[in-house]
């Protein structure tokens, strides 16, 4: 009798837990998984579309690790041991980073399809806290994320790039007036024109007279010419060397000018000018004639 009750005792207890276990487990099913706290950056990121929504994770756990040049392994040990899109952007925010890790984990995030790169970049350039390298990558990612970007997501982009124009630190100026002439804004051909003057333009006239010549503004040659013995050796190295490779004959004593200079830099810009001239000299038959014995 005793062991009849013992046996029913534990069968009872065995019941009892598994009715309880199976109860909790549907419990725990049903009840929605509590969400982790957002940070600031990461709550006001915009949602990437679905269609070209990111996978979760940067690198699959089960992937063998990500290979980097190994002159800057060193420098990366903290975006390569990363996992998620939120620790690589607060790695990119971090103001505590050397500028090559920085910038390396934008370009991780850009090949991850990252959908809130853009609102991070432009949340960095605003930053009153970031210095002028910093925020000048900032442009040149803002530029390589334009590409395949929605109709919305570049007007974005060109906006900020457009405002980065009259910005406070000149490298950021210099890397918004390249990205607008880039994209083709009028703006972008306004400035380089205005710039060659302007004492806005000051520290800047090289990379204006870069523009015009990627923009083929060839009309703006006689300003130009202007440049070719300006002070600022980097500035008349440009100048020079856009109007040799624009052929500009008017410009030829300018370029033996140059010669004379104490600048090598400079005496090199002229002698590669002077050799685009005497090339545009050569007939196409005489180019192409074979050597005689």
């Amino acid at each position: 009798m005793k062991k009849a009750v013992t046996a029913l005792f534990v069968v009872g207890t065995i019941v009892t837990v598994l009715v309880v276990g199976m109860a909790a487990w549907h419990l725990r099913a049903a009840t929605p998984p509590v969400r982790k706290e957002q940070k600031p950056c990461e709550a006001a990121q915009p949602m990437p579309p679905a269609s070209s929504a990111p996978t979760p994770y940067l690198i699959n756990e089960k992937d063998p690790p990500v290979e980097v040049h190994p002159e800057v392994t060193a420098r990366l040990i903290d975006t390569l041991s990363i996992k998620t899109f939120s620790e690589t952007v607060a790695i990119m925010l971090d103001v505590t980073k050397d500028q090559t890790t920085r910038n390396e984990a934008a370009n991780l995030l850009h090949r991850s399809g990252y959908g809130g790169l853009t609102y991070d970049l432009i949340k960095s350039l605003g930053s009153p806290e970031e210095g002028p390298l910093w925020r000048s990558y900032c442009i040149q990612h803002l530029l390589t994320n334009a590409k395949g970007a929605s109709d919305v997501e570049l007007a974005k982009i060109t906006d900020t790039i457009r405002c980065a124009i009259a910005d406070r630190h000149t490298r950021v100026r210099r890397e918004a007036l390249l990205a607008l002439c880039h994209l083709q804004e009028p703006l972008g051909r306004e400035t380089a024109i205005k710039w060659l003057t302007a004492k806005e333009g000051e520290g800047a006239r090289d990379v204006a007279i870069r523009c015009m010549e990627d923009l083929n503004l060839r009309d703006q040659a006689h300003a130009i010419r202007r440049l070719a013995t300006d002070p600022d050796e980097s500035t008349a190295v440009q100048a020079i060397g856009t109007l040799g490779r624009w052929k500009d004959e008017a410009s030829r004593p300018l370029f033996e000018e140059a010669l004379k200079s104490p600048s090598q830099r400079i005496q090199r810009a002229g002698r590669a000018a002077i050799r685009h001239l005497e090339e545009a000299k050569v007939k196409p038959a005489e180019a192409t004639a074979p050597v005689g014995p």
